[in-house]
């Protein structure tokens, strides 16, 4: 049943039963709330408003624990990260989507890393993390990738779509990853969205042309990363090394350094110049969707109708 109701001050016209001999038409005007009260009008409190007040919801399991049913809404995605247009389409040009035919009303269902973690193992923060052994002998699923579109935002977006993973290095081309990775990625905060199963195809490393050639910006949200976070660590060592070396670190004397307890520190004006002329790289990986694993989708589906 649908009740519209109408403004208390509109006019609403009545038209009674009208006679053979002639016709008539009446009007009744509703007094307003300002006719009725003048400028003392009380306030009325809406039932939304007087339930929150009064926390008369009943309490349910925290909503962060919980899978999240459809997400429709903007990605959260940070510009800072997103490198220029030509160098993403070049590198995803004739890369397929996968089909997937899962009915939208499982296949669109979010979840949180907190029910993944607690479904599947692993910690909350890891890009791929590990999972304990009694977990994995549970349920066979150690393929997890999960990726922040805020911070990786060519990234899968959608089921079935291909995207791009980039990370830096001191070494020119990237490697190959053999395993197929089980990928979700986190929409905004406390959602994410399992797309599929990819193999990750290392791609043309850009180029010192195509780095020189990106946003200010961008350019610097990587230098400031490599200088800062664990995963720069090799582009740092081999700078201190150079310096104190007086040539280029051999392989060896890289990875040793890299293994050590030293920090190592550079400056992000010292990474810009190593990226500048060829002394870090930042690679890329295609992800090319080869399958969906719709079964984990409708645990994720079930695990959001549980609660």
């Amino acid at each position: 049943m649908i009740i519209k109701t109408e403004p208390i001050d509109s006019v609403v016209p009545i038209v009674p039963v009208v006679s053979s001999h002639r016709k008539t038409r009446v009007e009744v005007l509703l007094p307003t709330k300002k006719h009725v009260y003048g400028t003392d009008a009380p306030e009325v409190e809406n039932a939304s408003t007087f339930i929150a007040r009064n926390n008369l919801v009943k309490k349910e399991e925290p909503e962060e624990l919980r899978p999240k049913l459809f997400f429709f809404g903007k990605v959260e995605i940070k510009k800072e990260e997103m490198l220029s247009e030509d160098v993403v389409s070049h590198r995803l040009a004739n890369v397929p989507s996968y089909g997937v035919d899962l009915d939208p009303v499982i296949r669109d269902v979010t979840t949180t890393r907190i029910f993944t973690s607690r479904r599947w193992g692993g910690n909350t923060q890891a890009t791929f993390p590990e999972i304990r052994a009694e977990m994995l002998a549970r349920h066979g699923l150690d393929d997890f990738m999960y990726l922040n579109l805020f911070f990786n935002p060519h990234a899968p977006q959608w089921p079935g779509q291909p995207g791009l993973f980039f990370a830096s290095s001191v070494y020119p081309e990237a490697e190959e990853w053999q395993p197929i990775k089980r990928v979700l990625v986190r929409l905004k905060s406390n959602c994410w969205f399992y797309v599929g199963q990819y193999h990750c195809i290392p791609a043309a490393s850009l180029t010192p042309d195509e780095w020189k050639a990106q946003a200010p910006r961008v350019k610097q949200t990587w230098t400031n990363k490599v200088s800062t976070q664990g995963w720069g660590i090799d582009i740092r060592a081999k700078l201190v090394l150079q310096k104190r070396l007086g040539r280029n670190p051999t392989i060896q004397e890289l990875r040793d350094a890299v293994e050590s307890e030293n920090k190592f520190s550079a400056t992000p004006e010292e990474i810009h110049d190593a990226f500048d002329r060829g002394d870090a790289f930042i690679h890329s990986w295609v992800m090319k969707c080869v399958g969906y694993d719709e079964n984990f989708q409708r645990e994720i589906a079930a695990g959001n109708a549980a609660n």
